[in-house]
């Protein structure tokens, strides 16, 4: 597995690496990040198992675990800091509450939404704030994004913890939406999932200010659970899309067929058009009185194709099977299905206007992981 850096103003977060062993033996020895924990975490022992677990974590490429690190002009002043307050808005909600995992125990701690350090001064975190990596960064805690070990479905499950004594400062805040907006814009998840202790008041303050809705509670990693779920915003998405045709008609056959197959439905109709809607984006075919040529030609600049996810290859197959009888034909045959790359599992179509349509299977496994896209 592979996680890509993430940067926000203050923080970076990086992919764990075996170097980081004693900074975050550093970083966990406090017993107070322990609180929502089935073992302490301050014991050297209990830390090394539960970095080994993370280390050897072996699921889809672009989930992991990262290393929460200080950006290098954070780092200067924080000692005289640590007992203010530069997050109005985090106050004593900044605390680092864990997702516990005691079927683990002292395997591996499922460390979850929040920052168990309860946004209070330290006073035995002199010389102990933070961990100096091997590269001579501060690490200050420790994040997660990968499939649910409670939750049915593999369902990506996001968890996260800083060091006791950066509390008060907004930090875990800002790591957490980091490693949120990547789940639901980056890698385009449906939904990301969280797990808090009913108990953890702090922590559910803290998922709600970065978007978790509390959808229930139920037994998980041995204790009573708050089930939070975080869902992608309307926000940048495609509104609609205009296709301007020379023959409405033509076009209606051709993108009414594929797109009814692909779910989408009629929603609106006048005189010279008529578009599909799927969720919040629908998409317009039009003859318009204002077309300045008689014909499509995608190999100029503009539009060249429009592409669509299809939930299995079986059902690509089938769709290229049945796009000959509603005025479509096949493009880059002899490379069906990987003309778009050995690792990309696709049908291109071209009607009779010339408009290409590319529809890929989501089931196909990418390079390096097997975690199906979805959306």
């Amino acid at each position: 597995m592979n996680v890509p850096d993430l940067k926000t103003e203050r923080l970076r977060l990086r992919m764990m690496a075996d170097s980081d062993t004693e900074a975050l033996i550093r970083v966990f020895s406090d017993p107070a990040m322990s609180t929502f924990f089935p073992s302490d975490l301050s014991e050297p022992a209990n830390v090394l198992a539960t970095i080994a677990k993370r280390l050897a974590f072996d699921g889809p490429d672009g989930m992991g675990h990262w290393v929460i690190e200080l950006l290098d002009d954070q780092r200067t002043g924080l000692d005289d800091q640590r007992t203010g307050l530069d997050d109005p808005g985090a106050g004593v909600d900044e605390r680092d509450t864990g997702l516990e995992d005691p079927s683990a125990r002292g395997d591996e701690q499922d460390i979850g939404p929040g920052d168990q350090n309860a946004g209070l001064d330290d006073p035995g975190a002199e010389g102990r704030m933070g961990g100096v990596d091997a590269g001579g960064g501060v690490i200050i805690g420790i994040a997660h994004l990968r499939p649910s070990w409670e939750l049915p479905g593999d369902v990506a499950e996001i968890g996260y913890s800083l060091d006791s004594s950066y509390g008060g400062k907004g930090f875990a805040t800002e790591a957490a939406a980091a490693v949120l907006d990547y789940g639901l814009n980056g890698l385009g998840l449906p939904a990301v999932w969280a797990l808090v202790h009913e108990s953890n008041v702090a922590s559910l303050n803290l998922a709600k200010r970065v978007g978790f809705l509390n959808v229930g509670v139920d037994e998980y990693y041995g204790a009573p659970h708050r089930v939070l779920v975080a869902l992608p915003s309307k926000h940048g998405r495609a509104h609609h899309i205009e296709l301007w045709t020379a023959d409405l008609s033509r076009a209606e056959a051709s993108f009414g067929w594929l797109l009814g197959e692909l779910g989408w439905r009629e929603f609106q109709r006048w005189p010279a058009g008529i578009s599909w809607k799927r969720g919040h984006t629908y998409l317009v075919v039009e003859q318009s009185s204002a077309l300045s040529a008689g014909e499509h030609d995608r190999t100029r600049p503009g539009l060249n194709h429009l592409a669509f996810h299809v939930d299995a290859r079986e059902r690509v197959d089938e769709l290229v099977a049945e796009a000959g009888r509603h005025g479509w034909r096949p493009l880059f045959t002899e490379r069906y299905p990987h003309a778009g790359g050995r690792d990309h599992f696709a049908a291109y179509l071209e009607n009779e206007d010339s408009f290409e349509i590319e529809l890929v299977a989501n089931d196909h496994p990418k390079a390096g992981g097997s975690f199906p896209q979805v959306g």
